[in-house]
């Protein structure tokens, strides 16, 4: 018994210490990962936080600086106006960050201003714009500097003095707006869609073992553990839900003032904090801080105490299962810590094969005056024409340039930003030949703080060749378009010689048969006298055509004036004219107010007088005929149309409609010279615009043309 006593009790305490070791040694273990896993999470939380305002601001300083923006407050006219809302709406389109977009001039007058509406954006009416001069935001910001942002606190979006269910977590980005004369001219004010934020942290709260929060500057969560607690400065209801009220005002001095982040035990949990704000994020954004929080509750470590405790009181009442449970533990670290060795391997090897297989060359070299090879790929070795990986390595990379200078420059402009990109190139191969190269660098520096490059290395030979074609086919098309030009103005000439010489000949043949049929009409039986009538009408109807052509070839010819034109007023203006001349009829028109667009006058007056005498035409036989003149604004342009309850026309033959001296329907009953169209086509072709037809038989007409759309309004 004395020997086992002896025996058993030093075994005994020997167990009992290594127990003992091995508990405290898990617990610091668990204590050290939740402490490191809850500074990865601010930490994580932190940097996405900062990615998102990094990008809000530049999107808000972009705004304020936007080409359009600028034209708009050199110009100001309603066509520079229309180019600033359209750049807006495509913006807010695309982003899918914003929930509004808005302009305000220096009075706080709303100038632009384009909601999300959950998709699909709208731009609010000129009518429906607001004068927000009155609101503290607007009049801040305008007090502020250039290229200097104003963010409001992170709450709910209120519309018409409620909070706007569903509930938006928005953030307001204010930024003052400098023409170029750098006088201040207004603000951009973007509302953040912060509910993409919230989701972003609440993604990486699921990662933690305690609570993520997001607090203010008042202590109030923005993102907490459940939605109830949650902006209680918006609800009167919860006022009270505050995190110095919850947990004590100790812990919350102590995140609001002082240090920047940190983490400590409290009888309440494990808490770890940053103070984050705009000030942190960007030096030129202003606002209060926020407070990012994580909480592992003493109940969630206590738990985890509990658990070693009770694999060490388990352990010391039986010997056996304590020593195979100590096996087993060593046996476990040894494993992990070889896993994780041959993980590290494997993802080197994957990742040594991922490099070795890329079809651009990657290497790594020094910026010194050789520039040795220190690591290549093996598509370097066929890049540069070298036998092998070594060869290429023992041959300084300074001698692989066509150009030194190229070389220095490169090195220079890597060192001064860090990274270079795509540069372009002269190398040669280790056998002299030259070839185009794409040079990708990013500068780093070694453990002992040495510099070196890590590039790609692309040879663009094919890419270039390719261009130098593009450039040549280019050059031919240019100049078997002005051979095209010279020809067509040839055409023209001609065509307008030939219609000009033929006026002469037609009016001496209606002349003498008017003489014939006024001197010599009792000589002549009635079919010789209705011969000559037949002449002098053919005569005539060829004079028209004769008369139309020369409007097509000056249509052709004539150079564009550019300037704003009314087509209101000019469709009313022919309108009048078509009632005189039939005073009449009865047609009902409806032509559309405010119809504005840029162009040349007198050549759209042509468009307008076609377009409408062929729907007064071909309503000749309505007894209630109507005729619209209009415009629609899609997304692509602003179309114009004139639509008339008509004959209408076959759309199976609508290939020959714009065609000169095509006709769909009978002369007899719908007189013309099928020139009017083909005239209206050309007009619109010169303005850089284009027109369609669609209709059906009996069932009317409707015309559709596009002018210079990025000038049209």
């Amino acid at each position: 018994m004395d020997r086992f006593l002896r025996l058993s009790v030093p075994l005994v305490l020997v167990l009992v210490v290594v127990l003992w070791l091995l508990y405290r040694t898990q617990m610091t273990a668990t204590l050290t990962i939740m402490q490191v896993n809850e500074r990865q999470s601010i930490q994580l939380a932190s940097q996405t936080i900062d990615a998102i305002f990094g990008v809000l601001r530049d999107d808000a300083l972009y705004l304020a600086e936007h080409s359009s923006l600028q034209e708009w407050l050199d110009i100001g006219d309603i066509w520079t106006r229309l180019h600033l809302t359209t750049d807006f709406f495509s913006f807010i389109r695309h982003r899918h960050l914003y929930d509004q977009i808005s302009f305000l001039d220096e009075n706080g007058q709303e100038v632009v201003h384009i909601n999300w509406n959950d998709g699909q954006p709208i731009v609010v009416p000129a009518i429906q714009l607001r004068n927000k001069l009155e609101h503290r935001y607007v009049r801040d910001t305008l007090a502020l500097n250039e290229k200097t942002i104003l963010m409001s606190p992170f709450d709910l979006n209120i519309e018409h003095n409620a909070i706007e269910q569903p509930t938006k977590p928005t953030i307001r980005l204010n930024v003052p707006v400098f023409d170029s004369d750098g006088l201040k001219r207004g603000m951009v004010v973007l509302n953040y869609r912060g509910q993409r934020l919230l989701d972003r942290l609440r993604a990486i709260a699921e990662q933690n073992y305690g609570k993520l929060w997001l607090l203010n500057a008042d202590g109030y969560w923005l993102m907490g553990s459940h939605s109830e607690m949650e902006w209680g400065f918006m609800y009167p209801e919860r006022q009270t839900l505050r995190f110095d009220r919850e947990y004590g005002e100790d812990i919350w001095s102590s995140m609001l003032r002082g240090p920047q982040h940190d983490q400590w035990m409290h009888e309440k949990g494990l808490f770890t904090y940053a103070r984050i704000g705009p000030t942190k994020l960007r030096d030129n954004a202003e606002g209060e801080p926020w407070i990012l929080v994580t909480q592992v509750p003493s109940a969630a470590i206590a738990a985890s105490t509990a658990r070693h405790a009770r694999n060490l009181i388990i352990a010391s009442m039986v010997l056996a299962p304590l020593l195979i449970l100590l096996s087993g533990v060593i046996t476990y670290h040894t494993g992990r810590r070889r896993q994780a060795e041959e993980t590290q391997r494997q993802v080197k090897s994957r990742y040594q094969k991922l490099v070795n297989n890329l079809p651009v060359g990657v290497c790594r070299n020094t910026p010194d005056e050789k520039g040795r090879f220190l690591e290549v790929n093996p598509a370097m070795v066929d890049i540069f024409e070298a036998e092998s990986i070594d060869q290429l390595l023992a041959h300084p990379f300074s001698e692989l340039y066509c150009d030194p200078v190229d070389r220095k420059i490169f090195i220079d402009k890597v060192m001064r930003q860090g990274r270079v990109n795509g540069e372009e190139v002269r190398l040669k191969t280790l056998r002299g030949r030259e070839f185009d190269a794409a040079l990708t660098a990013v500068m780093k520096k070694d453990t002992t703080g040495e510099i070196y490059f890590d590039g790609i290395i692309e040879d663009i030979s094919v890419r270039k060749e390719g261009e130098r074609k593009i450039q040549q086919l280019n050059n031919s098309l240019r100049t078997r378009s002005k051979e095209l030009e010279v020809i067509n103005q040839e055409l023209e000439a001609f065509s307008y010689s030939v219609s000009h010489d033929l006026r002469a000949p037609l009016r001496a043949i209606d002349g003498f048969s008017r003489t014939l049929l006024n001197e010599y009409s009792d000589r002549l039986d009635d079919k010789g006298r209705d011969r000559l009538r037949r002449v002098r009408t053919a005569a005539q109807r060829m004079a028209d055509l004769i008369d139309d052509l020369l409007k097509l070839s000056r249509v052709t010819r004539t150079e564009i004036k550019w300037e704003p034109v009314d087509l209101t007023q000019l469709a009313k203006e022919v309108i009048e004219a078509l009632r005189q001349d039939e005073p009449k009829r009865v047609v009902q028109f409806s032509v559309h107010s405010g119809m504005t667009a840029y162009g040349d006058a007198r050549l759209l007056r042509v468009v307008m007088d076609n377009l409408l005498s062929n729907a007064w035409k071909f309503t000749n036989q309505r007894s209630e005929a109507i005729i619209e003149v209009g415009c629609n604004f899609d997304k692509k342009a602003l179309t114009y149309f004139v639509r008339d309850n008509g004959a209408g026309f076959d759309m199976a033959y609508v290939s020959k409609l714009f065609g000169a001296f095509q006709r769909l329907h009978d002369a007899g009953e719908f007189p013309g010279s099928g020139i009017g169209l083909a005239t209206v086509q050309r007009v619109i072709h010169k303005h850089s615009g284009c027109i369609w037809a669609k209709s059906a038989v009996d069932q009317g007409a409707i015309f559709y043309f596009t002018l210079n759309e990025k000038r049209s309004v």
